[in-house]
């Protein structure tokens, strides 16, 4: 049976390749997709989601907008890094579906008819999340799971030395989420998220399979690639949120047991601090098996090149 999903949203590059993946797999059932303040706008997520369904002909696939603000403070995007479309401006989503609904209103609506069936995939800030703590105290325990992209355990952030966007974009949500009676819970830090790289042998290889969805991914992947170079010298770029669905159905992440304090003054602000204790509430991924991710990410997007993904990894391209 394929299981419900909510992917909660800031599309965004590397959210909307999670959503592309997610959606090309018979394994997910998406009840709904949530957009919340992040890379872009919720409002301008919204229209990049339903651009994405309706190009993927999910156009089944309700979408809901969410929280256009932080909980307590300006909100701050990150479209240096995703381009002013959040698509890389290759796309320039102008149209939107959304239902009348709201995505708070959604997520518990959800929660309460599939109580311990329902995962929530959550790749962006945590607005929309704390938003439905601060409603309905203890409602998100009703969850199947919780996997949640964000943070930096070991390595340094990639807003400031300690923080990592999504929690820096709303770092008194995070807290609100961490502090909340938990379902099971996953923590996907940049530990493992860095480790996700799309090498140019990687983008050139989807160029070569010339699909439209290849096509898509390969633009939007642009203007990613030149920030990487730009901002820190790397050829390629990141694609931190595809990792979610993919460890989430073929289990490639290693990890710990933790509970999560956020900072949210000074100069740690926005900071996950991870406390390792075998009781902890949340499972921190601190190893991730890349090679396989990418056999997985590209073998779903692209099932009639297996045997060229599986021949470009022999040659030690991907």
């Amino acid at each position: 049976m394929a299981r419900k999903i909510i992917l909660d949203l800031d599309p965004g590059i590397d959210d909307s390749l999670a959503l592309i993946y997610t959606a090309l797999n018979s394994d997910c059932d998406i009840l709904g997709v949530t957009t919340v303040s992040g890379n872009v706008d919720a409002n301008q997520g919204a229209r990049n989601a339903s651009y994405l369904c309706d190009f993927l002909g999910m156009d089944q696939v309700p979408i809901y907008e969410g929280a256009g603000q932080p909980l307590q403070r300006p909100y701050r995007d990150a479209r240096d890094t995703h381009g002013e479309d959040g698509l890389g401006e290759a796309v320039w989503a102008k149209e939107k579906r959304v239902q009348d609904q709201s995505a708070l209103d959604f997520i518990q609506a959800a929660l309460e008819n599939y109580p311990g069936e329902l995962e929530i995939l959550a790749l962006g800030p945590l607005t929309n999340l704390a938003q439905v703590e601060e409603a309905r105290p203890g409602l998100l325990s009703q969850a199947k799971a919780l996997r949640i992209m964000g943070g930096a355990y070991q390595v340094q952030g990639n807003c400031s030395p300690y923080a990592e966007y999504n929690f820096w974009c709303d770092p008194e949500a995070a807290r609100l989420v961490f502090n909340s009676d938990l379902p099971e819970t996953y923590l996907y830090p940049l530990d493992v998220t860095y480790q996700i790289l799309m090498t140019p042998n990687c983008r050139e290889l989807i160029r070569q399979f010339d699909t439209e969805v290849g096509r898509l991914v390969y633009a939007i992947t642009r203007f990613y690639v030149d920030f990487h170079w730009q901002a820190e010298r790397t050829l390629g770029c990141v694609i931190n949120d595809p990792l979610v669905p993919v460890d989430m159905l073929a289990g490639i992440c290693d990890f710990i047991q933790a509970d999560i304090e956020i900072v949210t003054s000074g100069e740690r602000d926005a900071q996950s601090v991870v406390k390792a204790r075998p009781d902890g509430k949340v499972a921190v991924a601190q190893a991730v098996d890349a090679k396989a991710f990418f056999k997985l990410f590209l073998g779903q997007i692209f099932p009639d090149q297996k045997q060229e993904i599986q021949r470009a990894q022999d040659k030690g391209w991907l």
